[in-house]
């Protein structure tokens, strides 16, 4: 049985697609930084119609885990690192676990989410 193509047979660095993935998850955090960056000033300058709720709390607390946890997911990733994976599959399904409920992320993490499963899903077999 065979194991797979070596992307990389000489150098036996990581593959382009697993440096993508790596990168991928690193811009996913940014940008969700972005976005949590955003909540955090648009409250006390009074730039949001309402005043902070229990859902606008916790939603900042699951993009700040998200935001943390997709960065270090992705320097793990650009190291080979099968718990690198784990951990991009735990922060990708994050907001998808949390799509049914009251506290819905945003259509935009949700999009992220699943292009990194399906990120994930591809470079699985790379990871050491």
């Amino acid at each position: 049985m065979t194991r797979g193509i070596d992307f990389a047979p000489v150098s036996n660095r990581e593959s382009t697609l697993l440096r993508f993935a790596a990168g991928y998850f690193v811009l996913a955090g940014f940008v969700n930084g972005l976005i949590l960056a955003w909540l955090l000033v648009s409250f006390p300058l009074g730039l949001r119609e309402s005043a902070a709720t229990a859902a606008d709390i916790l939603g900042v607390i699951v993009l700040g885990t998200l935001t943390v946890g997709l960065v270090w997911t992705g320097l793990l990733l650009g190291r080979r690192s099968r718990r690198g994976g784990v951990l991009a599959l735990c922060f990708t399904l994050l907001p998808i676990v949390f799509a049914p409920t009251p506290f819905r992320p945003s259509t935009t993490t949700l999009v992220f989410s699943v292009l990194g499963v399906i990120v994930l899903a591809i470079v699985w077999r790379e990871l050491r």
